[in-house]
């Protein structure tokens, strides 16, 4: 496949969805926008991958609200311990992203001219050579809006729930405890399906301020072609995970502030679908709650345990409650506790300084 000759690009003046204009990518004589298959293994967090709750959100930054748009990145490199034979279908893959790049350079849009550029080949390890491939997912987080077919909300509860998003009614909702009901479940869900964002384990902290928004679905596919949930993500998708990804090829044209009829070029390689075909076995990376500048870290270890604090309660009766701990019994004694102890300290206070008295009598008598 070679740009220019079985594929190019289309100009895109803005419109009501788009502010900016764009180029797109189409097959020779059709209008359909081409959608690229690339294949490769999950590069690492350092090298750039962001699938966790904060996203391409970055640290340092303002906490995430319902306005925030959050995109997952993913980032491909060439297969780790490959036969020499798959070398050269990942070198083909840059070879034809490098030739799309350069295929615009010098090219004028609308009169603009074009000073800068970003680009969706980057090095590893800062090294000047192009060898991870940058993807950009949709939004991960939205408000459910009356065109969603589905929404998920699952409690904290052996059942899982099903339920509608227009009418939020549980009598339609889809009981997934029994192996039919799991069936239902899988069959439901979709790319418009919501979640509760507190289900990924790294969602918690003052960092996240939803209010409305909920986790979306990802395109996001296992081995067996099931939906990859959000809080399955770290562990099916880590690190040296062997995918394919269909994408389309994008380039974005905004205006650059300050420099007068210059325009930026961003391409962009727009993920359409994630298929699994290898998982991996590199080990987790320790679970990083992310936290906004000048507030202490989260106390609880996560929202979803807060759910269960009210059955603490009914773990031990008081009698056999033992806590070996001193300092823990002082800290969890009732107010009316502290104020018993108090007084009995008051109490034994004044005993010592009647018996201070008591001492000073006899002393003046042995004096006389």
């Amino acid at each position: 496949m070679k740009v220019n000759e079985t594929f190019h690009s289309k100009h895109n003046p803005p419109d009501e969805f788009y502010t900016y204009p764009r180029l797109t990518y189409h097959l020779n004589g059709e209008d359909e926008e081409l959608l690229f298959l690339f294949y490769g293994q999950i590069a690492s967090y350092k090298d750039g991958t962001r699938m966790t709750a904060m996203g391409n959100h970055y640290l340092g930054g303002p906490a995430i609200t319902d306005g925030s748009t959050i995109k997952d990145i993913v980032l491909l490199e060439s297969p780790s311990f490959a036969p020499s034979y798959l070398n050269q279908p990942w070198n083909n893959q840059i070879s034809v992203l490098t030739k799309a790049e350069r295929s615009e350079w010098g090219k004028i849009y609308d009169g603009f001219k074009f000073e800068e550029k970003t680009s969706i080949l980057c090095g590893k390890d800062s090294s000047s050579s192009q060898d991870l491939i940058k993807f950009t997912t949709d939004v991960k987080y939205r408000r459910p809006q009356a065109k969603d077919a589905m929404a998920i909300s699952i409690p904290e509860q052996v059942n899982l729930l099903l339920v509608n998003s227009d009418n939020m009614d549980e009598s339609n909702a889809v009981d997934t405890s029994s192996p039919s009901g799991a069936d239902n479940f899988e069959d439901s869900v979709d790319t418009y399906t919501l979640y509760e964002p507190s289900l990924q384990e790294d969602y918690r902290g003052d960092f996240f301020r939803h209010q409305r928004a909920k986790s979306a679905q990802l395109p996001y596919y296992d081995v067996n072609e099931r939906f990859i949930r959000p809080w399955e993500v770290r562990d099916k998708l880590r690190e040296g995970t062997l995918v394919t990804i269909r994408a389309n090829l994008v380039v974005w044209l905004t205006p650059v502030m300050g420099r007068e009829s210059t325009v930026k070029k961003s391409f962009q390689l727009r993920l359409k679908s994630l298929k699994v075909f290898a998982s991996s076995d590199i080990p987790l990376k320790p679970i990083v709650i992310p936290q906004l500048l000048g507030t202490a870290p989260p106390q609880s270890s996560s929202p979803r345990k807060r759910s269960f604090a009210h059955f603490s309660s009914y773990s031990q009766s008081p009698s056999s409650a033992v806590d070996p701990s001193p300092s823990s019994s002082a800290s969890t004694s009732s107010p009316q506790s502290k104020k018993g102890k108090t007084k009995d300290n008051e109490k034994g206070k004044g005993r010592e300084s009647d018996n201070e008295k008591g001492k000073g009598r006899e002393s003046d008598k042995s004096r006389k």
